[in-house]
Order: structure tokens, then sequence, then C-alpha cells
């Protein structure tokens, strides 16, 4: 099945197209990423273009990275690949973009930078299933079995990685392990997947307060 993935959920946005079997087997067709998160909304319809143009074949489905990731960024993959989806008439599935980056690695802990000094974490068992998901400072992070750190790139945090005596690999979202992460949850080949953000907790922009109701007193009629 050739699929299209996406993700914009880190500070490197990909855009590609896999030819991925019933068994799960993956074969990347095309890959374009760019890295850079304040470019995410101005580059990610071109790379989709250039993307299906390589690969030369026509998407029947697309997966999309949900985060969790910046509010703004997580918007721009999600919301480009729900208005394809709609275009083409072929289904999207939305897949947690953490889950992409562990591709079923077994005993992983997973970080990405979350801002105001925390991280976002995900913690993987031995068969590679996700056990946790959460944001918090990087001290605070549950490390449990973990052997193995991944991340798409944390430089501000590399004293306290060094800390924990863990290995570390960088790692980011691809194209194939979008689809391959997808297809261990059974969403390939089925109908379209909420597309609901991972932001796990609100938006730096907050809403404005409710302004107090007016206490209107009308001046008395001149007789």
């Amino acid at each position: 099945m050739i699929v299209l993935a996406i993700d914009s959920a880190t500070a490197r946005l990909v855009a590609g197209v896999v030819d991925i079997a019933a068994s799960g087997a993956v074969r990347e067709l095309s890959a374009v990423t760019d890295e850079g998160s304040r470019r995410h909304a101005e580059v990610l319809t071109p790379a989709i273009h250039e993307a299906l143009q390589t690969a030369s074949a026509a998407p029947e489905g697309i997966v999309v990275g949900l985060g969790p990731g910046p509010f703004t960024g997580l918007r721009v993959g999600i919301v480009t690949a729900a208005a394809f989806g709609d275009a083409l008439g072929i289904p999207v599935w939305g897949i947690g973009t953490h889950l992409a980056i562990a591709d079923g690695q077994a005993d992983a802990l997973v970080i990405s930078d979350a801002r105001r000094r925390e991280v976002y974490y995900s913690t993987y068992d031995q068969a590679g299933v996700q056990s946790s998901l959460g944001v918090a400072p990087l001290a605070e992070v549950p490390i449990g079995a973990a052997r193995t750190v991944l991340h798409p790139g944390v430089a501000a945090y590399a004293d306290q990685l060094a800390a924990l005596g863990l290995p570390t690999d960088e790692a980011f979202p691809s194209a194939a392990s979008l689809a391959r992460a997808a297809h261990r949850e059974g969403l390939i080949g089925g109908a379209s997947s909420p597309l609901t953000p991972i932001y796990l907790r609100t938006p730096d922009a907050a809403e404005p307060a409710a302004r107090p109701p007016l206490d209107l007193v009308w001046p008395a009629e001149q007789p």
C-alpha cells in the first residue's frame, strides 16, 4: 500500500512516501526533510509535492504524527494531512510521534523538547509497547527499566542526559517509522482515525479571561 507520511512535531519536518506490505515491511520511495520548527508552515506543502513527485506513486492513505509537540507546529502537519486526505479522497491515520521515534524498540525512553525547561517523555516496555506518556522537567522523568534514551535533538539537556548514565541516540521520526508505527497500531488499511493533537498541556497563548457581566444603570427618564 502506498502511504504518504508527514510529521511536524519536532524541529525536523518530514514528508515522505512509502510502500508498506501487509506484513508491515516498509520500502521508502521518497523523503523530504527540513530543519527549523519555525518554517514548518512555509515548507510543508512544497515538501509533500516534492515527495509525491519523486515517488511517482499515488498515495492510498496518509499517516500524520500527532505529537506531542509545540501547538503551532503540530497543527500545521495535522491540518495539512487532513486537507490532502479530503482532496484525494483517501483515509488519514494519526499516530503518536514518540511511537515513530521509538520505532518498536524495547526498554526505551523517548524525550523531546517541551520548552519551559521541560521535556515530553514516553517509556516503552520489553515488547516495545508504550507504557507512559507525559511532560515534566528531565530530572523528574520516570526512567523505569529504560536502557536507552532516544531523542530528536535536545542539545539543551546534554548534561542532564549524561547524568542519567544511559546510552543516548538522536532519533527523528521518518516516513518509514511513521508508517511502521501506524501498522503496529492496526491503522493501515482501515478507515480514518481521529486526528487529535497530543498537546499534554495548554498552549503558551492562554485564552482571554472571561469578563465580568456589566451592571448597567440607565438614567431616569426626564419628565
